[in-house]
Formats: C-alpha cells, structure tokens, sequence
C-alpha cells in the first residue's frame, strides 16, 4: 500500500528580546562631558539606531541612563593661617534619546578638609577623588510614540548638562586643582513580534506530480530488484 504524507511547517510569531546586534536590535553608547560642557548645550551621542521595520512590529523600547560625575583634584591652603577648606561640585543632566527627553536627579560631589599653613607644607594641600552616580530606566507604554524609534537611521540622542562648581573655606587664599567629568551612556533594547511566515500552499498539479515521480520511483526500484 502507497502511502503519502503531507508535512506542513507552521511558524509561529514570537515575542523576544535580541541583543548583540546594534544594527538592528540593542544598541549602547555613552559621551563624556567636561567642565566647558554646560548650560545644556547638547552634546550629540552616536552610535544609537532605529529599530529596522523589516524584523516585524516593535512591541517595546527599554531605554536604561547612566550618569556618572567624577570629581578630582588637589585643594591647598597658601596661606599661612590654618583652617578648613572646601570645594564641590554638582550636575543637572538632561537626556534626549529620540522624541522623548529625561531631565536626570542632581549629581553632587564635596570635598572638605582642614588644612595647615602653607609654611608647613605638605600639610597644606588634600587630594580628592570623588564620584556620584544614577542609574534610571524607562519602559514604553502605550501612551508613547515610537515613531522616532523605527526606521533604518541613526538614532538621534544628545546629552547636555549644566554644572555649578563652587568653593568654599574658612580663607579665601587657597586654590583648587580640579577635573570634572560627567559620563552620559545611553542603553536602547527593542522587543518586538517576528513577522509570521505563511506556507504556499502546492496547486494540485503538483500534487499529482509528487505522486506520479513517487510510483515511477517505486517502480524502479522494483523491477532492478528482481531484475525484470
């Protein structure tokens, strides 16, 4: 008895994350800021692109920040009456990634320290070596437009910051060396539904084809079988 069977593969749509792979699905990116960077004053962020359309319907954006200020430098007494020093240092960061825009919590690092005459140096000066940093993420709902989101370009995203940087002490006759840097990294994740695959479905002619190579196959095999 001839028999045939007739497999059909489904494939159905999933829904998952992808990573690794900036050109079409995760991509991260980060700017330094310095101490000329302020009164936001965008700085651009590269690197970020949009969700490539053709991967199937974007369900979800995952966009995580990182804001790191490092603060560091050396504070000295030059003069010759001791006392107590201080210096700081704060950033207010704001975020575009896209359409949408995040302004960041305050950032603040102080340094204090009391400190000798300068007759007596080294006792005098303190080094420092400060840091603060927030870490935020945003998930998309469906309130949001992620029309910015989708396409084949770049992902626009800027970073700006506007930084205050203060002294402060029991004298006005000390000096701070100082580096101010302020890490802006920028984290963008798409979820979205795989585009369903639908099998053609054969014309009955080719059916009947299938079927007609199948016997003349079989048949074949038969007849060099019993050598006929």
């Amino acid at each position: 008895m001839l028999r045939l069977y007739l497999l059909v593969s489904l494939t159905p749509s999933k829904i998952f994350d992808l990573d690794g792979d900036c050109a079409q699905r995760f991509c991260s990116s980060s700017v330094t800021l310095t101490e000329t960077d302020n009164n936001f004053v965008p700085v651009p962020v590269t690197g970020l692109t949009q969700f490539d359309p053709s991967l199937g319907n974007l369900l979800t954006v995952v966009i995580r920040l990182r804001d790191i200020l490092e603060f560091e430098g050396t504070l000295t007494n030059n003069s010759e009456t001791p006392g107590t020093f201080a210096t700081g240092v704060s950033s207010d960061l704001l975020v575009e990634v896209g359409d949408l825009d995040f302004d960041l919590d305050f950032l603040s690092a102080n340094f204090t320290s009391p400190l000798a005459g300068v007759s007596e140096e080294p006792e005098n000066s303190a080094d420092f070596n400060l840091s603060d940093q927030i870490n935020v993420a945003f998930i998309n709902t469906d309130t949001v437009d992620l029309s910015s989101f989708i396409g084949t370009d770049a992902l626009p995203a800027s970073c700006s910051q506007s930084l205050l940087a203060f002294n402060g002490g029991s004298d006005t006759n000390f000096t701070v060396s100082r580096v101010i840097e302020v890490s802006c990294s920028i984290e963008v994740t798409y979820t979205f539904e795989e585009n369903e695959i639908i099998p053609s479905t054969p014309e009955p002619a080719t059916f009947l084809g299938i079927i007609a190579v199948s016997i003349a196959a079989l048949a074949s095999r038969t007849l060099a079988k019993f050598n006929i």
